[in-house]
């Protein structure tokens, strides 16, 4: 299913610059639309339908991946690794206006299996530096 959106992906690129990059997590797509400086997030809501909404990148401050742990009883990180209580990883938005922080989910333990875990932290990270390039805009932007 990734590699059908990355195909499309890669298409609508050629045929419409707009779109910069797209990817699939779980049951939502990610596209930011290079022309209007946005990120798209799309969810099903039900067979038919999607739920849409829009993260507008000039409003963002800075992008975080987070990481969330379940509960660790004291001498428990002697026999499981941290990773063991890994539970979620998403990509973490704070606003200029201190709007409230909105998080888009990578990875959830009970949606995906461990053994894929760090090929989506991976992927997490480079969402998160690409994002933070155009964030931060060009070097005169800057000063």
């Amino acid at each position: 299913m990734n590699q059908i959106v990355n195909s499309v992906g890669k298409v609508e690129n050629e045929l419409n610059p707009a779109f910069f990059r797209r990817e699939m997590f779980n049951d939502k797509v990610i596209e930011l639309v290079r022309s209007d400086r946005k990120l798209v997030v799309s969810s099903p809501v039900d067979g038919i339908s999607f739920d849409e909404y829009v993260i507008d990148l000039e409003e963002v401050k800075c992008v975080s991946v987070k990481k969330y742990y379940g509960s660790i009883k004291p001498g428990d990180l002697k026999n499981r690794s941290l990773d063991a209580y890994l539970e979620r990883i998403a990509l973490h938005f704070e606003f200029n206006s201190g709007r409230d922080p909105v998080e888009i989910a990578f990875y959830s333990h009970i949606e995906n299996d461990g053994y894929n875990r760090e090929a989506i932290e991976h992927k997490a990270e480079c969402w998160k530096q690409h994002l933070g390039k155009i964030i931060r805009g060009p070097l005169e932007k800057r000063a």
